[in-house]
């Protein structure tokens, strides 16, 4: 079986206090066929200099700084950098499960290598936590989310992995 490799793409922007835990989370995952992408958006912080330590620790980070345009041209940047046969996103302050990439990994060869594959994600604030319920309801990708990827796909050859798919639909 052929396990495909998924580029994670992380833009950051004065992240010093979360890169080094997301970061940590992403080297430690099961599924080791990853190359994580961090697209530093002209941070005033640390997060360059914390992010750049571990490039020198873990040959799958990659490091890339531009000047501040923004978290889509970070997040652009970092599409045009993936070599993986998936995609997959995270911000700077996420912190997946340990085992997050290979269940999705494993969701997408389960499924025939589908085109995209979501999840929810429980979301902390300094208050208190809740889950998501985004896409709860539905047992595949909403029509207009699975359209959007296609149109990626088409764009940049690559499948996506997505975090807390987001529709309009009240």
């Amino acid at each position: 079986m052929v396990f495909p490799k998924v580029s994670i793409v992380i833009p950051i922007y004065n992240a010093e206090i979360s890169i080094e835990t997301c970061l940590k989370c992403l080297i430690n995952q099961t599924y080791k066929n990853i190359e994580i992408i961090c697209i530093d958006d002209g941070s005033e912080d640390d997060s360059y200099k914390i992010v750049e330590n571990y490039t020198a620790k873990d040959s799958r980070i990659i490091l890339m700084k531009q000047k501040n345009n923004g978290v889509a041209s970070a997040r652009n940047a970092g599409i045009r950098l993936a070599t993986g046969d998936y995609m997959m996103s995270c911000d700077s302050d996420d912190y997946f499960e340990w085992n997050a990439v290979e269940l999705c990994v494993m969701a997408c060869i389960t499924h025939d290598y589908c085109d995209a594959v979501y999840f929810n994600a429980k979301m902390f604030t300094k208050e208190k936590s809740f889950t998501a319920l985004v896409g709860e309801e539905y047992n595949c990708i909403p029509a207009d989310i699975f359209e959007n990827c296609l149109k990626l796909r088409g764009r940049t050859g690559k499948r996506y992995i997505l975090r807390n798919a987001r529709t309009n639909r009240v």
